[in-house]
């Protein structure tokens, strides 16, 4: 039978920044849950390009509000991944 952790609120979302496990087999699954894809980078992109053009206030992106919280959030993926 496989085993899994359970995943913290806030992993997912992008508000927790790491984890620790004691055991080795956890690895995969912090590994995974922290992962950042490719549609997540292409996201942060957009959002950083918008937030410019915006002149630093909030703005609407693909029907949603955008503000400083969340192109905080598109700088730090941007950030951990050195692009």
């Amino acid at each position: 039978a496989s085993q899994t952790a359970p995943l913290m609120p806030g992993m997912l979302d992008g508000s927790v920044g790491g984890s620790s496990c004691v055991h080795p087999s956890a690895v995969s699954i912090l590994n995974a849950a922290f992962q950042v894809s490719e549609s997540d980078v292409q996201w942060a992109k957009q959002i950083v390009e918008e937030y410019s053009r915006s002149g630093g206030g909030s703005f609407s992106f693909q029907g949603k509000m955008v503000d400083a919280p969340v192109y905080k959030r598109a700088i730090s993926i941007l950030e951990c991944l050195d692009v």
